[in-house]
């Protein structure tokens, strides 16, 4: 099943919120294609390409936050010591959704395309019983973009850090 949001009025709170529906007919078609390889023993790079074609057929439009063209360099370089850094590039093609222009008024519209930078540094840490720490802070949207993708808010440039345990 294909899911699509749509907004229900709540008569209880006297607004709309937002609810998640069947899509009725809809085709989706498109090719992801992936390449990543060492170039040398320390630097990986990787690239990601996808292409999808949709459209919900009741409605005769393409499906609501679908970019058609998606795309990701990732450059990887590990330092003797255990330390990795990386830094993504990321392309985001132009996606329709339904933009509320007044009290229950929608339009359909469609957001711009947008690139987005973030990096990374991870450091090992341990390795004991088989179970690996690492620490990482990663910085996301280093250019502090403004962007909309459906369903999901677009936070300016942020910071994290934490703690992974592979076992």
């Amino acid at each position: 099943n294909l899911i699509d949001r749509i907004d229900v009025y709540d008569p209880i709170q006297d607004d709309d919120v937002p609810a998640y529906v069947n899509v009725g007919k809809a085709t989706t078609q498109g090719v992801e294609l992936a390449l990543g390889a060492d170039i040398t023993d320390k630097f990986w790079a990787g690239l990601n390409y996808t292409y999808m074609r949709t459209e919900d057929r009741d409605l005769k439009r393409e499906l609501e936050g679908r970019p058609r063209h998606r795309a990701n360099l990732d450059l990887r370089y590990r330092f003797p010591f255990g330390l990795t850094t990386s830094v993504q590039l990321s392309y985001v093609n132009r996606q329709f959704f339904d933009k509320e222009v007044a009290r229950r008024t929608y339009e359909w519209t469609r957001s711009p395309d947008f690139f987005l930078v973030n990096a990374r540094a991870e450091q090992k840490l341990l390795e004991i019983w088989g179970v690996e720490g690492r620490v990482f802070i990663e910085a996301q949207n280093l250019t502090d973009r403004d962007y909309y993708e459906v369903g999901k808010p677009s936070p300016g440039r942020n910071f994290m850090a934490g703690l992974s345990f592979k076992y």
